[in-house]
């Protein structure tokens, strides 16, 4: 293979990585509608072979990101209300009442058709934890 062939082909796998990596309104509207919770990873980064907790279920708990940036986060007993904002993979959602909730942000690692993954991390008692929470979204406002 020549140089140049090679250069070229560097040149386009660079810009599929950047475009693909690159956010844009589309990806950003695809977050709007109703998501229902269905797994949440926990992982320990302190441990030197950190154990993973995946949890799956069929839950009750459900997101809804609507058009005009406001959300709902609803279980069937208590419910969420606040603006969210998404950019550049990072979401953050503030409720309407930061004394009974606090403002959250999350790094969205996952935003494809009927998928959603977020991650966040913390820090605890055990060492650094990072939780992964799974969606599935809702087709036809079936909550």
């Amino acid at each position: 293979m020549t140089n140049r062939k090679l250069i070229a082909i560097c040149d386009i796998a660079a810009m599929f990585v950047l475009v693909s990596c690159t956010g844009t309104e589309e990806d950003e509207a695809s977050i709007i509608g109703d998501w229902r919770l269905c797994s949440i990873r926990t992982e320990i980064r302190d441990y030197p072979d950190p154990p993973g907790e995946d949890n799956q279920f069929n839950s009750d708990v459900f997101y809804a990101f609507n058009a005009d940036s406001t959300y709902e986060i609803y279980d069937g007993d208590y419910d969420v209300l606040g603006t969210w904002t998404f950019s550049d993979s990072i979401l953050t959602m503030t409720p309407n009442d930061t004394t009974e909730n606090p403002v959250t942000t999350v790094r969205v690692v996952k935003l494809r058709g009927d998928s959603l993954i977020h991650e966040s991390e913390s820090e605890s008692d055990f060492g650094h934890i990072l939780e992964y929470m799974t969606f599935v979204k809702v087709k036809n406002g079936n909550r």
